[in-house]
């Protein structure tokens, strides 16, 4: 499967981007401000799936924005049904939807630690989090992934990730999944799903997750319905430490 290239995903997401310029200016906020709004204002409090399906309709009725469709997040959710881990890490926080759709599915004792760069990404994703429920499965850490990793253990108590989500910027997917190999964060057995990893395509860390024998890994494909062609991720099993 070809890689797009930056050019063709300029020509798809530009027509998108900008006129959402122009509303950041006329309502003097961000669309992210504006999903939240709409979704204090349609969708029933403490109820996740009536959050994130207030987070659908704006998405697809309202404002464009990148986010995880539902073909994806049913598998994502099937596999956190399956290996029900406890111990699990986002990197890429954004506005919260996908750390709610994956806490909501986490065993009793499960909790998830989602890191952000973006500080008011971040206060945006704590209200949404909040309104679903979810304060006491989620955690956010603002900063960069490369200062936050090595400190995992001394901030929340954990001794071993059972789960890792990467959907932070596509140059750091590898560097920081061998960070958290170097600090000895992975258990046997922890599953690594990594998003968009052909679009525009993530060479190296394919390599590495397709090619060791540290890992098991597999593709699922799936419809962009925004570019009209396919991407995919990579759910791994790490077994590194057998």
């Amino acid at each position: 499967m070809s890689e797009l290239s930056w050019w063709s995903l300029a020509k798809v997401f530009v027509p998108k981007v900008v006129p959402r310029l122009w509303l950041n200016i006329w309502h003097w906020n961000t669309v992210e401000e504006r999903l939240l709004e709409f979704v204090k204002s349609t969708a029933k409090e403490g109820d996740v799936t009536s959050v994130l399906s207030s987070a659908d309709r704006f998405i697809r009725e309202k404002e464009w924005m990148m986010n995880i469709q539902c073909e994806k997040r049913l598998k994502i959710e099937e596999v956190l049904e399956e290996r029900k881990p406890k111990a699990c890490l986002e990197l890429g926080t954004y506005f919260g939807y996908s750390a709610i759709s994956t806490a909501s599915k986490l065993p009793k004792e499960g909790r998830l630690i989602t890191l952000e760069i973006k500080e008011k990404n971040a206060a945006i994703a704590q209200q949404f989090i909040q309104f679903a429920g979810l304060n006491d499965k989620i955690s956010i850490s603002v900063g960069k992934a490369t200062d936050i990793i090595p400190t995992l253990r001394s901030r929340y108590s954990i001794d071993k990730l059972d789960y890792v989500f990467l959907d932070h910027w596509k140059s750091d997917y590898l560097p920081d999944l061998k960070l958290l190999e170097e600090h000895g964060l992975l258990s046997n057995g922890a599953v690594i799903i990594a998003d968009n990893i052909l679009i525009p395509g993530i060479p190296d860390y394919l390599k590495y997750v397709e090619s060791s024998d540290k890992f098991t890994t597999e593709r699922f494909y799936f419809q962009v319905e925004s570019l009209g062609v396919k991407d995919a991720m990579t759910i791994s099993i790490y077994n590194g430490n057998q």
